[in-house]
């Protein structure tokens, strides 16, 4: 038996204005994650073992 093909939601008028501008917010607020005191730790185990 075929499964039946839904439709896909369409955002109109406000909803889509609405969405477009919180998707344009989430860009410009997109933040990066600073590793560089894990990779020092991971650095240190890793020469403490003689593998570096």
């Amino acid at each position: 038996m075929a499964l039946t093909i839904k439709s896909i939601p369409v955002l109109k008028e406000k909803e889509a204005q609405n969405f477009v501008e919180m998707a344009e917010k989430a860009i410009t607020k997109s933040a990066t994650v600073d590793f560089s005191n894990e990779l020092k730790r991971a650095r240190a185990i890793l020469k403490k073992a003689k593998m570096m």
